[in-house]
């Protein structure tokens, strides 16, 4: 129902935007041809403002309708993804992925070159363990926002677990060189430094993560795992 609603809104506003162009030439014609009357009054141009007048009111009100659709659709369309981009986020947060998903692939439809969506939706991904459908969907849109870090890191990640270690961990670096502020790339390092029982250096590299971001869930709880670790690991040397 939602994916039908938001195809009718942006075909709505395509139509109204139509509406907005003509609009917009009409107006310029008319302007044009008002200076053109002031200095050479000659038939052609009262010929034209004649049939301007006869017309003007018949075509006002198709083109005040469509202009103010326009206007609406992109409100409502701006409202409808802010809407489904936190309920995706809220979904993920609680495990939902399912649900998370749907919520990401409509906001898509709405903005399909939106990085954040695009991140969100690799990272579900990622969390789901489906790295090969990570791969798929985000190497397109690296190329599309390329200076974009998290998309990066959810990309690279997956392919250090789809078995392309170097390949993973070259596009995680990359993505914390384009931002300092990225927690996603400093968490995946944390996971493959523990997978290769780098205990120290996943420690450390959770502890980034959370430096950048204090109110992540994830990166806290595997700081606690990582820190029982570390203390039986030396304990045991």
């Amino acid at each position: 129902m939602d994916l039908e609603k938001i195809r009718k809104w942006k075909k709505q506003k395509r139509i109204g935007g139509y509406f907005f162009l003509a609009m917009l030439v009409y107006m310029v014609v008319l302007y044009l041809f008002l200076g053109l009357f002031e200095i050479h009054p000659n038939p052609i141009v009262i010929s034209f403002l004649t049939i301007h007048t006869a017309i003007e009111f018949y075509l006002y009100i198709p083109i005040t309708i469509g202009v103010f659709g326009y206007i609406g659709n992109i409100l409502r369309l701006r409202s409808k993804y802010d809407e489904l981009y936190m309920s995706c986020v809220e979904y993920r947060k609680l495990g939902q992925y399912g649900d998370a998903m749907r919520s990401i692939k409509l906001s898509l439809e709405i903005r399909p070159k939106d990085k954040y969506s695009w991140s969100e939706l690799g990272f579900i991904y990622n969390l789901k363990g489906e790295y090969y459908n990570t791969i798929y969907e985000l190497e397109p849109a690296v190329e599309i926002k390329p200076k974009f870090a998290a998309n990066w890191s959810h990309l690279g990640f997956a392919y250090y677990k789809t078995g392309e270690f170097n390949r993973g961990l070259e596009l995680i670096h990359k993505s914390l060189e384009l931002s300092r502020k990225s927690s996603n790339a400093p968490f995946y390092l944390a996971k493959i430094h523990f997978d290769m029982k780098r205990y120290q250096e996943a420690f450390e590299a959770c502890k980034r993560s959370l430096s950048i971001n204090p109110i992540l869930e994830r990166p806290r709880s595997c700081l606690k795992r990582f820190k029982y670790i570390l203390i039986e690991f030396y304990t045991f040397l």
